[in-house]
């Protein structure tokens, strides 16, 4: 056991290590730290490894350990793919490669191109490694920023894939567009203005202290990065906001003192009557401030996609939002100067739609669209895009049928399945509502009996088979709900997802039920070449009924009320053998 006076020198000798080492306080809470102590503690002999050791063997080992824990942690079932190229301190380009999903982010390897052209084939073919090593129908899109090489290789990489979108960073875009609007002279000349003022205030030491101790109450001025145009509205905000302060700043009899010294340099004494001159002039502060809130919804569009909110389906909405303010802003009874007009809102807003339509994407728009905000909102239903929003989302699942085509049995039935329940009770504008379709058992059956499985079929019909599926319990299920009781499709049993809608077009034979019933089947002439738009115009429209099993009076597709519908959950073996023969 330790006495006391060992115990004191042991934890001197420790707080000189913390101290000489420059270990951070906390180390030594860290469960970590305190466990490899308590371990090594127990063996009098054990001596620690060397540096040696530490970084090769030892650190190799470890990054093996915490990676197969973050992937058994992970679920890599819908994943977003991420590539950012960037130089380290000996200016080698590298590119790091994340995987994102519902559960985190993954730096999951980087690449040295300092041996390398970084080319969009180049980039494409990383990317498509981790595609490959995710499987491709986990994948759903590649995001990287807006540069004309990821640009191709996004391009290149859906050749591939027709399913994987390529996402132009929105934030990327954002900043550039702040950098743009920054170029326009009458811009560019207040922000130049107010950039040399702060800086003559920040980089003068008596000039701060001033501010600082007598004026601000420990309020500081922010200076712009260079790598972000961003900063400099940050900036603009917080001199608007300490502008009082900066009043009396340069009317303190202090400032006077220190800036009329004989003893200064001639150059520090007219900087600082030009700073001066600009921060009292309330025409400046006019203009910061129409510049402030002319940025103010981009800026904050900005920081809701640089974070780690789910925003996609929000993103085409706010960036028509922001859109209409910058072309309306002429109008706003808030502007204080005249630099804000007809005339330079039009430069916005070509400024505005250029970018736009290099980060705005048919993934942003079908995300909008199965948002329920967007289709309760009465504001957002009135939406003048609606029309392009649904042509969005119909080459979205266009998209989605190609690309699912490319696999085959089990994974073809466990990526439908699992886009069904991502679509399971989402309400559309007309009252329909999206419902589970498949079930696993049905649609392991469906594919081996129906052209899907034919994969030497033409692309166009075999898009459609897929499309009708995907799309088929496009009905009016709060009308069911509300005569019946129960939502179609919610019984435990699948087999009712046989009947095939209205969509298919020709009828066929009739068959005698075991229960005494005879009924009409009506199936799809697959002979016939069927377009996706066919199937599109079709299902996309607002159902009174579904087509089902009916009685034998009533024949498939009938327009009688509801009420008259038979809906057969529990049809014998024998009848849905005989259904799927039809089909």
């Amino acid at each position: 056991m330790m006495d006391a006076a060992q115990r004191e020198k042991a934890d001197k000798l420790w707080s000189m290590a913390q101290a000489v080492i420059g270990l951070p306080f906390r180390t030594f809470k860290h469960p970590a730290f305190e466990e490899a102590y308590r371990f090594s503690s127990q063996f009098p002999s054990y001596k620690l490894p060397s540096e040696k050791r530490l970084r090769t063997t030892l650190l190799d080992a470890n990054y093996e350990t915490v990676r197969e824990e973050t992937e058994k942690k992970m679920v890599w079932d819908k994943i977003t793919i991420s590539c950012d190229g960037w130089t380290n301190m000996n200016g080698r380009p590298q590119m790091n490669m994340l995987h994102i999903s519902r559960h985190g982010e993954l730096a999951h390897r980087h690449v040295d191109g300092s041996k390398e052209t970084k080319s969009a084939v180049w980039i494409a073919e990383h990317i498509t490694k981790d595609i490959e090593e995710r499987r491709p129908p986990n994948v759903l899109q590649f995001v990287a920023d807006n540069a004309s090489t990821n640009i191709l290789a996004g391009k290149l990489v859906r050749e591939r894939y027709p399913h994987i979108i390529f996402l132009g960073c929105v934030a990327h875009g954002l900043d550039l567009l702040m950098e743009d609007i920054g170029k326009l002279p009458w811009v560019k000349e207040v922000v130049n203005d107010c950039k040399k003022s702060i800086k003559f205030i920040k980089y003068h030491h008596m000039t701060n202290a001033i501010f600082l101790y007598f004026f601000s109450n420990g309020a500081t001025l922010l200076k712009p990065a260079a790598t972000r145009f961003a900063t400099n509205v940050i900036m603009l905000d917080r001199a608007w906001t300490l502008s009082s302060s900066l009043r009396r700043t340069v009317i303190s009899d202090r400032w006077i003192s220190w800036a009329n010294d004989p003893q200064r340099p001639p150059q520090t004494r007219t900087d600082a009557r030009e700073a001066k001159e600009t921060i009292l002039d309330e025409r400046f502060w006019d203009k910061v401030h129409d510049i402030v809130m002319m940025m103010e919804k981009i800026f904050v569009l900005l920081r809701q996609v640089d974070s780690h909110k789910d925003f996609l389906d929000q993103v085409f909405w706010e960036s028509w939002e922001c859109q209409d303010i910058l072309k309306n802003l002429h109008k706003s009874t808030e502007l204080r100067s005249n630099i804000i007009t007809p005339s330079s809102c039009d430069e916005l807003f070509l400024l505005f739609r250029h970018r736009w339509n290099g980060w705005t994407n048919i993934i942003h728009t079908t995300a909008m669209l199965l948002n329920p905000t967007y289709l309760f909102d009465e504001e957002r239903q009135e939406f003048p895009y609606h029309s392009f929003i649904m042509r969005d989302f119909q080459e979205y699942v266009t998209l989605f049928a190609k690309g699912v085509l490319q696999y085959s049995g089990d994974e073809l039935v466990q990526y439908l399945h699992d886009v069904d329940k991502e679509l399971d009770g989402i309400t559309c504008l007309d009252g329909s509502i999206w419902t589970h379709i498949h079930r696993e058992k049905l649609l392991s059956e469906r594919c081996r009996t129906s052209p899907m499985h034919c994969i030497d079929q033409k692309r166009e019909r075999k898009s459609s088979a897929v499309l009708n599926t995907f799309m088929k319990s496009n009905t009016q299920q709060s009308i069911l709900k509300q005569r019946h009781g129960t939502e179609y499709g919610s019984t435990s049993n699948p087999r009712d997802a046989w009947i095939p809608d209205d969509v298919l077009q020709k009828n066929g034979p009739e068959i005698a039920l075991s229960n005494g019933d005879r009924v009409r089947v009506k199936t799809w002439d697959w002979t016939e070449p069927v377009s996706v738009e066919e199937v599109l115009e079709d299902t996309l429209q607002a159902r009174t009924m579904r087509n089902a099993l009916v009685d034998g009076k009533l024949p498939v597709g009938s327009t009688e009320p509801m009420e008259n519908i038979v809906y057969y959950d529990d049809l014998a073996d024998h009848d849905f053998r005989m259904i799927a023969k039809c089909l």
